[in-house]
């Protein structure tokens, strides 16, 4: 297993495809710092979608400007990177409190059986939530990405795991549907937050997945490995070349 982990996303996007075409799309990843981080909103989604203190259950939920007041105290200060974090994280932090306001009945932290890959390495594809979206006990997913989001195929993939590792796995569950809420961002700068609903059979196999998730990520490893063999192999290369 590379320390150089393969986000969710990208494993669902590639997982489905042939495997040559997994070999393409992945070479095709570059190793890079995105331009911001989204761990904020992705932290901070119970709250957002107004999952209430456990410890006073009946206290009202919090006005949208003093969550959003919360929210602030958890994003990055200070620089430009910091600067375009905030925005970033706001923008969807808006988003999923305007979609919990109308859409989301009720809500509750549940931590999911996620997929083991490797000792201490899991892959989760479903928040830790329980969700009553539009009068439906749901298991959320989501997606924050304004490019590179989950493709048809991708989101296949999603859903078929949530439903093995969760809704067959767990009779507790076995009567909710799945949603995905996909973030979006049109040109006018309106922002919101659309749900996708699967309530029917998965798509592929637990067999089926295990095999694609295993050979994706021996497929990512691998290139990982060939990227930092050739790094070492110019840095080797250039140092030579500065004594000769």
């Amino acid at each position: 297993m590379s320390k150089r982990q393969l986000p969710v996303t990208d494993l669902a996007n590639s997982a489905t495809l042939p495997v040559e075409a997994r070999w393409s799309m992945l070479e095709r990843k570059q190793d890079f710092v995105p331009p911001h981080s989204l761990e904020p909103t992705r932290r901070n989604i119970a709250m957002l979608l107004g999952v209430t203190d456990p410890l006073f259950p009946d206290h009202p939920r919090p006005s949208k400007d003093e969550i959003i007041a919360t929210f602030e105290q958890t994003l990055p200060k200070g620089g430009k990177r910091a600067q375009r974090d905030r925005e970033q994280n706001l923008l969807r932090a808006r988003a999923l409190l305007d979609f919990g306001e109308t859409s989301v009945a009720r809500a509750a932290i549940e931590h999911h059986k996620s997929f083991a890959v490797a000792e201490n390495t899991y892959i989760r594809t479903a928040d830790p939530l329980v969700l009553e979206v539009d009068g439906r006990p749901c298991i959320p997913s989501t997606d924050f990405r304004k490019s590179g989001a989950l493709t048809r195929r991708g989101l296949d993939f999603v859903f078929s795991l949530n439903f093995h590792m969760i809704v067959d796995y767990d009779p507790a569950f076995s009567d909710f549907d799945l949603v995905h809420l996909n973030y979006w961002q049109d040109k006018e700068g309106a922002v919101g937050i659309t749900p996708e609903f699967h309530a029917g059979e998965p798509v592929f196999s637990y067999d089926d997945l295990n095999t694609m998730i295993r050979e994706t990520l021996d497929i990512w490893d691998a290139i990982v490995a060939g990227r930092r063999k050739k790094s070492k192999d110019e840095d080797d290369g250039f140092w030579f070349g500065e004594t000769a």
